[in-house]
């Protein structure tokens, strides 16, 4: 006997629309099967016709897992074929490659040597650049001293030595 709750009488009149088996049936992609929720949407379906219908579609499945291992399979083999080539093609470039690989070495070891004579040259400037500041800074201090004292007095005084 069924629990009151399958067997009211309001219970059958608001039952839901049949809904076929497939892919889209709301109570097979529900994130959790409910099989009280399932057999309700069937209450108007005989269990000898529900064990039908859930065996044509457990056999709808099983085809079509088949189908997508048969298509994966051949893709599978497919590749396999397709790669056989490819070795020999690898191969072939490996000298290009090689010779690419060597002259962006030179290329490199070049650009470091030039880029090192630079840097050298760069630092060789600045360092005499520097000395002939130093060498220029006292002798641009006594001419600005002797402008200075020959500004404020006129006259250089006795016993000062202009350089």
């Amino acid at each position: 006997m069924l629990p009151e709750r399958f067997s009211s009488p309001e219970l059958a009149e608001n039952l839901p629309d049949y809904v076929p088996l497939s892919h889209n049936n709301p109570f097979l992609t529900a994130p959790v099967f409910d099989p009280e929720e399932f057999l309700l949407s069937r209450a108007r379906t005989t269990l000898p016709e529900l064990r039908a219908e859930l065996r044509d579609y457990l056999l709808t499945l099983k085809e079509e897992l088949v189908q997508l291992i048969n298509n994966d399979y051949e893709a599978f083999i497919s590749l396999s074929t397709d790669l056989r080539n490819e070795n020999s093609k690898l191969k072939s470039l490996r000298g290009p490659l090689g010779r690419l690989q060597s002259t962006i070495l030179v290329c490199q070891s070049n650009f470091r040597l030039h880029l090192a004579q630079k840097s050298s040259g760069i630092k060789n400037r600045i360092a005499a650049d520097t000395g002939q500041r130093a060498r220029e800074t006292p002798q641009a201090l006594c001419f600005t001293g002797r402008k200075s004292i020959g500004t404020y007095t006129g006259t250089v005084p006795s016993g000062f030595i202009l350089y």
